[in-house]
């Protein structure tokens, strides 16, 4: 991704990078976040919210008693997006 942003000379235009919370986006050692921020030292990373949500849901599902009634929230939600 760095080699593609500064072969196309966006590397100047980034200036934050939401991700889905993954270590592979968000890692602190590793992590596309990491490898961008040694470029771009102003940097905003961010966990985005709709991920946070569909998580959430997800997580809520597995211990909701009536995981319909979920599954209708959860597409009226995508709906919003």
């Amino acid at each position: 991704l760095v080699d593609i942003l500064e072969g196309a000379d966006l590397m100047a235009k980034v200036v934050c990078l939401g991700s889905d919370g993954c270590s592979t986006m968000l890692g602190k050692d590793n992590g596309v976040s990491k490898l961008l921020r040694d470029k771009v030292a102003q940097l905003l990373t961010f966990h985005c919210m709709a991920h946070k949500l569909h998580l959430a849901v997800g997580t809520k599902l597995g211990h909701h008693p009536r995981p319909q009634r979920w599954l209708r929230h959860e597409a009226a939600l995508n709906e919003l997006v």
